[in-house]
């Protein structure tokens, strides 16, 4: 996020200093990992705002690639379709972020909340269904379940798509 940013350096016990010498320090800007960035926002009126345009039936790429990072995705639907929602994070083995998947209303409801409380232990698949009573927009969040983990590679898929009966 654009920002002043500060750094700070000092010794690990904060008991000892150099009298001579130096020391130099880098700092590189590097680019977002995530190409869906900014989709979150401080609140959920800026999370509508910037919320990533997703189509249903598509596959879209993600990444929570910060501590707090949302990815946030907005969707159309028709009164009456129902909506299966996928997230996978494969092939990747393992990874530290816990997945949360919540679907939500544009007046903040949530509709469905889908779940992996440990990441380390496998592949994550997580799937879930929606019959929405109104047509409208929507919103789908993908978050770290204490918003501690982040990825430094891989991401996730998450896929819409309609179910027919």
């Amino acid at each position: 996020r654009r920002g002043d940013y500060y750094l700070a350096v000092w010794d690990h016990d904060d008991d000892e200093y150099e009298e001579t010498g130096e020391y130099h320090l880098t700092a590189t800007v590097m680019a977002e990992p995530d190409g869906n960035e900014p989709n979150n926002g401080p609140n959920f009126d800026s999370d509508k705002l910037l919320a990533t345009p997703i189509e249903i039936g598509a596959t879209t790429e993600g990444m929570i690639a910060s501590r707090g990072d949302v990815d946030w995705y907005r969707f159309s639907v028709s009164s009456g379709q129902t909506i299966q929602v996928a997230l996978d994070n494969a092939p990747e083995l393992s990874s530290d972020v816990d997945y949360y998947v919540g679907l939500y209303t544009s007046r903040e409801e949530r509709l469905m909340r889908l779940e992996q409380w440990d990441g380390s232990d496998g592949t994550t698949r997580l799937a879930g269904s929606v019959t929405f009573d109104a047509g409208g927009d929507y919103y789908l969040a993908v978050w770290d379940h204490d918003d501690d983990e982040y990825e430094e590679t891989g991401g996730y898929s998450l896929t819409t798509t309609i179910e027919t009966k």
